[in-house]
């Protein structure tokens, strides 16, 4: 791991929301070496989310529907799962027509 964790340490200094969002899927499975923290991924998820990234918003509205390390918010997760939606992601699409 610590090959890719120096490259995705990379991304992240450089501000790069792809790596911000891997680095929370790390923290929200408790891959590679690092302890499981919802509220560390949320935070990772946060950063890439402020910045377009589909994946993130996913993973955050995802964790509002289902409470996983956040108070269950149905209007924080619709949010985050419409924007995610449109930028194309088919989980969150698929997700939020379950929640109509």
């Amino acid at each position: 791991y610590s090959d890719y964790r120096k490259a995705l340490q990379k991304g992240v200094d450089s501000g790069d929301p792809e790596a911000e969002t891997a680095t929370g899927v790390m923290y929200y499975y408790g891959l590679g070496g690092v302890k499981q923290n919802y509220n560390t991924a949320r935070s990772w998820f946060e950063k890439a989310a402020k910045k377009g990234d589909a994946d993130a918003m996913n993973y955050l509205g995802r964790m509002y529907y289902y409470e996983i390390g956040v108070e269950q918010n149905y209007q924080m997760a619709k949010q985050y799962l419409a924007r995610s939606a449109k930028a194309g992601n088919v989980q969150a699409r698929n997700l939020l027509k379950k929640m109509k």
